[in-house]
């Protein structure tokens, strides 16, 4: 069974996956190295800036199928991020 870490980390990487795949215009978030594990504040700054991406995003109603996509992969990844937020933070 994969602890939930791991399956957070699987997500991530597939996520990032998807979009390199469906958005060649959007620069990449910054890797992190497996071997130091992001600490609490940039957790939480990547997770802010997603937001405020999503909302610059939806701020304008319609979104095209690309743009719906887009989102839907922003909002996995504030979860997953909020989810890793939560598991520091319990271990601190």
């Amino acid at each position: 069974m994969r602890s939930p870490d791991g399956f957070v980390e699987a997500f991530m990487k597939h996520e990032d996956q998807i979009e390199t795949d469906t958005r060649a215009s959007a620069a990449p978030e910054p890797a992190v190295p497996s071997a130091a594990a992001p600490d609490l504040e940039e957790l939480i700054r990547r997770h802010r800036e997603l937001d405020e991406k999503l909302e610059e995003l939806t701020k304008y109603g319609h979104l095209s199928p690309l743009q719906q996509h887009e989102a839907a992969v922003m909002k996995k990844r504030k979860l997953a991020l909020k989810d890793r937020i939560a598991a520091l933070a319990a271990s601190s």
